[in-house]
């Protein structure tokens, strides 16, 4: 290393002054990186025991290497580099002796993929990595990381250039996630650096790098599962639920390795892994902590009970319901990541996702039916301050979702008549409005209503008339989340969670066409507490002789029951309550909910 830090700095001093690049002058700069390439190579050969005699061609080709910077700066002259052999030369160099001479290639790479170009370069961005990669730069690449020994602070940061260029590569074509996992070692070597005891700015950028390559590819996570990732992750999160991470660096280290669990965890298997090695246990005793860290454990629980019960009947029995209560009510405080990320309100939306998760997986009746009845008990408890806490996150987001409504309306109208509308964008624009924890709050609402408890469904009542409602815009958002249902997962849970909302509907009084499949056969001939039952996993109850009436005949009857119910709970809706928190401006009316858990997901490596 003597010899590479003597050449280092006798390149920088005898380096010529850097002149703007164009076409023919940087063709000249790559037939002479060929031309040294060779020579170097040649002496080293000659000279193999005599390091003397080739150290000038080093200092040589180590300045047209630092001389080729420039084209960084110029990705308009990015073709002139696809030109003959100049990025075989470059990856070639990746190989060499001399670690100095490795590391400034890794550097130019770096520079190269990394250009701040503008939009109109895309093309040659492109077209420079596709280059690269017929050239094997994947393979090589990450053999040279695997080869660099970070205790020497120039390879440390050859190191970090390695990841750079990863990060660059990918972030230009996203499919080159997969090809860097499956072609390569570097998901093992990223997985070993996280392992590392000491922290330090490389260990922070493998979690970047390593979050990056998980995002949106189920192939890439499934590998990761393979590595035992799982349990590895949550051993690297195990010591910030006793100490907050340094700021800067660190804390985002921490938010890394939370966000590879989360983008893991949409996977059954991984769920079931992140079970097993007791990640329940600790983001219980994260939710517990007063950390930073309370932040990731929601967001994991939230993903982990999502379409799978094992995670929610292990948060129920371990109490986590005061702590998730605590922060749905806003008395607990969560300390997010820094930036403009409005850390309150995800917390809002992960609660009330991860209540809505609960409902629908804990089941009604039967075995372990005493874990729902433990939750719902919770919405009576303290003047049903926590039903009160729902239905003004209902109004909150019914305003926003409507509000969004309007301005999309308003868009539309000023439109071409031959513009043609983007469903899905139109969508999107509802969901970011918060269109799913709108539904989500509809969908516990509903829970609370069919537990056909007279205090609770007064409380709702009164709740709904202070705003003017009734309970038809729950119905509505409800019947919406019904019929958009999303096939993810296996199919036999969709199924299931169908039954469930169905027999929530109706105990809402909704009028429903019958079903054909195994939904329908799921919760054939029951009244709709026992359909709920059956669908949350309690055996199915025998039918009753009034459901034997014809279908149209019996959702009538149970809307006029529903709507009598409201009537006469009017009248004396004040003796079975407390008195109402302070009213509320009113709200338009809500607009009809699409969207599955997933799509808001998508945005998670937020």
């Amino acid at each position: 290393m003597g010899k590479a830090r003597c050449l280092a700095g006798s390149g920088a001093a005898g380096a010529a002054p850097i002149q703007v690049l164009d076409a023919k002058s940087l063709r000249r700069l790559v037939a002479s990186l060929d031309k040294k390439c060779k020579e170097n190579l040649a002496l080293r050969l000659k000279y193999a025991d005599q390091p003397d005699r080739f150290l000038d061609s080093e200092v040589d080709l180590d300045e047209c290497i630092k001389a080729l910077m420039q084209v960084a700066g110029s990705p308009e002259l990015y073709p002139v580099l696809l030109e003959g052999e100049c990025l075989k030369n470059l990856l070639d160099l990746l190989n060499h002796e001399n670690t100095d001479i490795a590391a400034d290639a890794v550097e130019l790479l770096a520079e190269l993929t990394g250009a701040d170009a503008d939009a109109e370069y895309g093309e040659e961005s492109r077209a420079l990595v596709e280059g690269l990669l017929e050239a094997n730069c994947p393979e090589l690449l990450v053999a040279r990381l695997l080869g660099f020994k970070e205790e020497a602070d120039e390879e440390a940061r050859a190191v970090h250039n390695c990841l750079a260029v990863v990060e660059n590569m990918v972030e230009i074509q996203p499919s080159l996630s997969s090809t860097f996992v499956e072609r390569t070692k570097l998901l093992p070597w990223l997985l070993r650096r996280l392992k590392r005891r000491d922290f330090d700015p490389n260990k922070q950028y493998a979690s970047e790098v390593l979050a990056v390559l998980m995002q949106g590819s189920v192939s890439n996570q499934a590998r990761l599962g393979a590595e035992n990732g799982i349990d590895l992750l949550l051993t690297c999160v195990a010591q910030y639920k006793s100490r907050d991470p340094a700021p800067g660096e660190e804390e985002e280290y921490m938010q890394n390795c939370f966000d590879v669990l989360c983008a893991c965890l949409m996977q059954p298997e991984h769920k079931a892994a992140f079970v097993k090695a007791e990640g329940v246990e600790l983001m219980h005793l994260m939710l517990s902590s007063r950390r930073q860290c309370r932040y990731g454990a929601l967001r994991c629980l939230d993903y982990a009970a999502t379409r799978f019960a094992p995670p929610a009947e292990k948060l129920v029995d371990l109490g986590g319901l005061r702590q998730l209560f605590g922060m749905f009510m806003g008395k607990a405080k969560v300390k997010g990541p820094a930036g403009e990320h409005d850390v309150e309100t995800e917390v809002e939306e992960r609660c009330v996702s991860l209540l809505a998760s609960l409902l629908l997986q804990l089941p009604a009746a039967g075995r372990g039916a005493s874990r729902r009845e433990r939750l719902l008990a919770k919405f009576v408890e303290s003047e049903f301050e926590k039903t009160d806490r729902l239905m003004e996150l209902l109004f909150r987001y019914q305003a926003r979702v409507r509000a969004e409504e309007q301005r999309l309306a308003a868009a539309l109208a000023e439109a071409d008549e031959d513009e043609q509308v983007d469903e899905e964008e139109l969508l999107l624009a509802r969901l970011g409005a918060g269109l799913f924890t709108l539904q989500q709050c509809a969908l516990i609402a509903a829970s609370l209503w069919a537990t056909g408890d007279a205090g609770l469904r007064r409380r709702l009542l009164a709740l709904l008339h202070q705003k003017g409602a009734s309970l038809a815009p729950v119905r509505e958002l409800l019947l919406e989340y019904y019929n958009n249902i999303g096939s993810e997962g296996p199919p036999e849970e969709a199924a299931r969670t169908r039954g469930l909302v169905r027999g929530l509907l109706e105990s809402l009084g909704a009028q429903l066409e019958e079903e054909q499949g195994p939904a329908a056969e799921q919760g054939q001939g029951q009244p709709p507490a026992a359909r709920a039952g059956a669908a949350a996993g309690a055996p199915p109850l025998p039918p009753a002789p009034q459901q034997q009436r014809q279908q149209e005949n019996g959702a009538g009857a149970r809307r006029r029951e529903v709507e009598e119910g409201e009537a006469e709970m009017e009248v004396d809706e004040e003796a079975a309550a407390p008195p109402l928190p302070p009213s509320l401006p009113p709200l338009p009316p809500v607009g009809l909910g699409l969207g599955t858990r997933d799509d808001m997901r998508l945005g998670f490596l937020n």
